[in-house]
């Protein structure tokens, strides 16, 4: 099948920076015509199809701003930022991308940083939310998803701003008894030193009633406890082939 992919190159230049955005928007697929679902040849769909469309990763549910955010964030992007002031870069990045972005200014002061602090960078074809990681890790910030923007704030901040989620693991702890094995397998492989037990302010609970995990935590590690569900997951898949 043959697939075509419509790339929109950016050059935009303010003062003495300069930044040049490619940002794939999209692909469209050529080939044959998809097969009607299931249900409408009057076929039955597999057991587990119903379990796997309900699947919630984690409640509560992100908001519908929160989704299109997550979803930017995962669009490929090529950027290359030539001593270019931060609030200009944050600029055309909202231009770009229609997402509310703010500068948290409170706490970029208190790292000595300003919207006029220049910053450099050079990637090609990466998640936008990796390029911005590569991005604010220079001035030691840090982006989070809080109040349905996408705040730009200090290393130190993100991760003091503790958030609450459930997760629903009942399909992973089969049986019950292994959700302590997965929270033991969290709190070792996500941000090891950010856990309550060794001195920081993480928590995870399982509530097994529910067959649930209940975390405490900043919001880069809620997600990359949602990527280790779903890698999880897919391991579980396929051992059962």
């Amino acid at each position: 099948m043959a697939s075509t992919h419509v790339t929109r190159r950016f050059l935009f230049s303010r003062g003495s920076g300069l930044l040049l955005v490619a940002l794939v928007a999209g692909t469209a697929l050529l080939g044959p015509r998809v097969r009607p679902a299931a249900a409408a040849r009057g076929e039955q769909p597999p057991p587990n199809a119903a379990a796997a469309s309900e699947l919630v990763e984690y409640l509560p549910r992100p908001s519908e701003a929160e989704r299109a955010i997550l979803a930017k964030l995962d669009e490929s992007v090529t950027l290359q930022f030539v001593e270019t002031p931060l609030s200009d870069v944050v600029t055309f990045l909202v231009e770009l991308t229609k997402l509310n972005i703010v500068l948290d200014r409170v706490a970029l002061e208190e790292e000595g940083v300003t919207g006029q602090t220049p910053v450099m960078l050079a990637v090609a074809n990466i998640p936008m939310r990796s390029a911005l990681c590569e991005l604010l890790a220079q001035l030691n910030l840090q982006y989070i998803v809080e109040n349905d923007v996408l705040k730009i704030t200090s290393m130190l901040r993100a991760g003091s701003i503790l958030v609450v989620r459930v997760y629903p693991v009942a399909d992973l702890c089969d049986p019950a008894e292994c959700i302590d094995e997965l929270s033991k397998t969290i709190e070792a492989t996500v941000n090891a030193n950010s856990w309550q037990k060794i001195g920081g302010a993480g928590i995870v609970t399982p509530f097994r009633a529910a067959s649930c995990l209940v975390v405490m935590q900043s919001f880069d590690s809620h997600q990359k406890i949602a990527g280790l569900l779903r890698s999880l997951r897919e391991a579980r898949k396929l051992k059962r082939g």
